[in-house]
């Protein structure tokens, strides 16, 4: 008989552990989607999916769980778009080990737009 013995890493409710298998199942665009729909619901801005692009999608699910948990409500969040940028950059950065600069995220951007203008 083998065992397979793995730390218990998982830091939401018990309450919220079919709500994470539920939303861990989705796409990195639905994930990216429903982090959209919590920031717009809740901060009255929209995401730009350009950061979440780069993002590994176990940091979109990290702060997807934390903004349905209410992790953020005791912050004074005054822009939101600079503040979960950086939230979920650290969370990539704890995940992967990879640290995304400034200038990986304007590359990225010039990318983008020269496959839009070559179309």
């Amino acid at each position: 008989m083998v065992f397979d013995i793995r730390p218990n890493d998982y830091k939401y409710p018990i309450d919220n552990i079919l709500e994470y298998n539920k939303y861990e199942s989705k796409t990195k665009t639905e994930l990216q989607e429903i982090l959209n729909g919590l920031l717009l619901a809740r901060y009255k801005v929209h995401f730009n999916n350009t950061l979440s692009d780069l993002i590994d999608k176990q940091a979109i699910l990290s702060l997807v769980m934390d903004l349905k948990s209410y992790a953020f409500d005791d912050e004074n969040i005054r822009k939101p778009i600079p503040y979960f940028s950086a939230v979920l950059r650290r969370k990539h950065q704890e995940i992967t080990g990879e640290e995304l600069t400034e200038t990986d995220i304007r590359k990225y951007e010039m990318e983008q737009i020269r496959k839009r203008l070559q179309e």
